[in-house]
This record gives structure tokens, C-alpha cells and sequence, in this order.
């Protein structure tokens, strides 16, 4: 899920299953196209591509990105 608040972004992954999980993140139209957010759960950051960011989760992982 996605939450928005004067010009800070945060978007959340969550994992509950035994097993990993690969998830495409959609419709994140307020952040642009080569927006980079990183994982302040860990060291890994994706890219916003065409209003989406892909989401690879190990099982029972939480990925927090922000700006």
C-alpha cells in the first residue's frame, strides 16, 4: 500500500507467506517516471517505472520504501 502526506511517500510491501514473493506495485501516479526509493528495512531500492515499482520479498518480509 501507498501513503501520501505533504510531499513525503511511503510505499509498503508485505510478505506473510512461507515462501517468496514477487509483486508488481501499480498506480503510483504521484511519483514520476526514474523516481528512486529505497528499503529503510534494508539496503535494496527500486525504481518508478511507468507508475510502478516491482516488490521481490523474501518469506515473512516487510519492505518500507520512501524517497
Amino acid at each position: 500500500f501507498q501513503r501520501s502526506k505533504n510531499g513525503d511517500e511511503a510505499v509498503v510491501c508485505i510478505n506473510n507467506g512461507w515462501g517468496p514473493q514477487s509483486v508488481n506495485v501499480p498506480n503510483l501516479s504521484n511519483l514520476p517516471n526514474g523516481t528512486v526509493l529505497r528499503n529503510r528495512m534494508g539496503a535494496d531500492s527500486v525504481t518508478v517505472n511507468n507508475g510502478a515499482i516491482p516488490c521481490n520479498m523474501a518469506a515473512k518480509e516487510v519492505k518500507i520504501f520512501t524517497k
